[in-house]
């Protein structure tokens, strides 16, 4: 087949396919249509082989995403986890993780020995004077080995999507945000800063009804990573400064919500508002 009888063949079959599964088949054809046109994904990550191997990153990866028994179930969870972020379902994000051995061709080349046999060269490359040459030639290939994380290039553009991607990933892997920053093609902003930097724009919009003294309560929750997850949820994808704002309201409602209450000395509504504070 060529290109574009392949893609007629697809657009058939798919028009045809009755199953539960026909938009994930649809996804994947506009994965392939954007190939043709050259309107590629982009990473967002890639973790050559050195900087994963120096960081004790390189084993869980192989392990986890290649090697292990699962290997494709774990890509499709951190798929899953990844595509969250951008809130617009599935195949927005992409991992790919290589084989060890790259694309490396072994070498079929026959040889004569002295015996009079003749064998493929990779059998016995060992015993012949080229062998050092060979093995140097197998190091640099895995070299070449990279970890990726696509996105599609609409949501790369998105600085606070693509920071929430990243984070993501580092949360599932162990990986640090200051590791990630040295192999991300494009940068980001970790979460922390990003919600550092965004509480200042929704404190000068604010402060005509947002007292000094509440602003002081709600950046201590905010700028807690902890307290910040408890007040968040994690299937929200947060790929928007309006995300952002409504999560600094809602602190602000609850802080407040809660001063009042306790300060009504009322321990009946005041022991329920804690008990009913994240609900």
């Amino acid at each position: 087949m060529t290109d574009d009888d392949l893609f007629n063949h697809m657009e058939e079959a798919i028009e045809k396919y009755k199953g539960e599964d026909k938009n994930e088949l649809i996804a994947m054809l506009e994965i392939l249509r954007r190939g043709e046109r050259r309107n590629l994904y982009k990473s967002c990550l890639q973790i050559p082989y050195e900087f994963a191997s120096r960081i004790a990153l390189f084993p869980y990866i192989i392990g986890r995403y290649r090697e292990g028994t699962d290997a494709s179930g774990n890509i499709a969870k951190l798929e899953n986890e990844l595509n969250k972020a951008i809130g617009k379902g599935k195949n927005r994000v992409l991992v790919y993780c290589p084989p060890t051995k790259m694309q490396a061709k072994e070498v079929d080349t026959l040889i004569y020995l002295e015996e009079g046999r003749i064998v493929p060269l990779k059998l016995h490359y060992k015993h012949l004077a080229i062998s050092a040459e060979v093995e140097q030639l197998n190091v640099r290939y895995r070299g070449l080995w990279k970890f990726y994380v696509f996105m599609h290039p609409e949501d790369l553009e998105n600085s606070i999507t693509r920071s929430q991607v990243i984070t993501r990933f580092c949360m599932a892997t162990g990986m640090s945000t200051e590791e990630a920053k040295k192999v991300s093609p494009y940068g980001f902003d970790t979460d922390e800063e990003l919600r550092h930097l965004y509480l200042r724009k929704w404190w000068k919009e604010r402060r005509k009804w947002v007292p000094a003294e509440a602003f002081d309560d709600i950046e201590e929750i905010v700028e807690n990573s902890k307290e910040w997850v408890k007040c968040v949820t994690q299937e929200k994808a947060m790929n928007t400064l309006d995300c952002y704002f409504q999560e600094f309201d809602k602190i602000f409602l609850r802080t407040q919500l809660g001063k009042f209450l306790h300060e009504s000395q009322d321990p009946y509504f005041y022991r329920n508002y804690q008990q009913t504070t994240h609900s």
